[in-house]
């Protein structure tokens, strides 16, 4: 993962994905698929310099996958956050409070897709506001999440 998001090796998403695809359609199998997928944006400055979001690169593996439709323009990332990586817990919290918006949507039904899942604070933070436009249900789908 280290290598997709950092040094744009993409060779194992598609891998990574169709076993993560292959995984949803059976979780899903009983249960109505999300209505769509939005990636977690990257802030501006950080897709310029890295060249590529990672989410919405996996993001869009699945969507075709899966043939569930893919939004990644509806979330933006409008601060500049420091990078969670070396923050503790309550850090990333405060590190990502109130840096998203989001357009007006009229999803009811959200998978929240991050490529890996830490504390669980960038997608608490985006759950949060995308319930307060209206969103009914978010699902968070990631590729990795790491012990606690």
């Amino acid at each position: 993962m280290q290598q997709l998001k950092y040094n744009a090796d993409l060779a194992f998403s598609l891998p990574l994905t169709n076993l993560m695809a292959e995984t949803l359609q059976k979780h899903y199998r009983s249960e109505p698929l999300p209505e769509v997928i939005l990636p977690v944006p990257l802030h501006r400055g950080r897709l310029l310099k890295r060249g590529y979001n990672q989410s919405t690169v996996l993001a869009r593996h699945i969507s075709r996958h899966m043939k569930i439709p893919m939004d990644h323009k509806s979330l933006t990332r409008q601060q500049a956050t420091q990078p969670q990586l070396d923050l503790t817990p309550t850090q990333r919290r405060r590190n990502v409070r109130n840096s998203f918006s989001c357009s007006e949507i009229h999803y009811r039904h959200i998978a929240l897709f991050d490529d890996i899942v830490t504390t669980g604070a960038t997608v608490d933070e985006l759950s949060r506001l995308l319930k307060q436009h209206d969103a009914k249900t978010v699902d968070v789908w990631c590729i990795a999440r790491t012990p606690t």
